[in-house]
């Protein structure tokens, strides 16, 4: 079995949501998205996430500014469930100033965009470590290989069937 993770993404660009999303969900994953990063806070206070991924750059509300009012709990209309979320930056700017500002406001990691395939697995095992470091409990599930054949129906030991069944159960 594998763990399937509770993903809030906080995402403006369309493109990247419909990338990201696809990801993730391939991977077995739960994916929530927010246009930005006031949705984001919101998202916090309805539900709990294993993990944001927070574009640092938003409309609204940046993606530091959303990770610090995370960290503070939210506001007056949304506390949110979680203050330690493990919170990862997500830019395509990987500069060691906006490395240092994510960190400065609280967020535990940095991912840069295009995101690969590797970089992405060793995030979501840092988180799926942190996550049970916490003593949070994940949710298990059977890993199926994507885009696979359904099984096949049991077989049974009737006639064969007629013209138009026989049909339906070629399909």
């Amino acid at each position: 079995a594998a763990v399937q993770l509770n993903i809030l993404l906080a995402e403006d660009s369309p493109t990247n949501q419909l990338v990201v999303s696809m990801l993730l969900q391939d991977l077995g994953h739960r994916v929530v998205v927010a246009d930005n990063g006031a949705m984001a806070v919101a998202c916090a206070a309805r539900e709990t996430f294993d993990l944001i991924l927070m574009d640092m750059r938003m409309p609204q509300l940046a993606g530091c500014e959303a990770t610090a009012l995370i960290r503070q709990g939210g506001t007056l209309q949304d506390t949110v469930f979680d203050r330690e979320v493990y919170i990862c930056a997500f830019a395509a700017n990987t500069s060691e100033r906006e490395r240092a500002a994510a960190l400065a406001v609280g967020m535990n990691d940095f991912l840069t965009k295009p995101v690969l395939m590797q970089d992405m697995q060793a995030l979501l095992q840092r988180v799926i470590a942190f996550q049970r470091d916490r003593g949070v409990s994940l949710v298990e599930h059977a890993v199926v290989a994507p885009h696979a054949a359904p099984p096949a129906p049991p077989s049974t030991t009737s006639a064969a069937p007629s013209g138009a069944q026989a049909r339906v159960a070629a399909v």
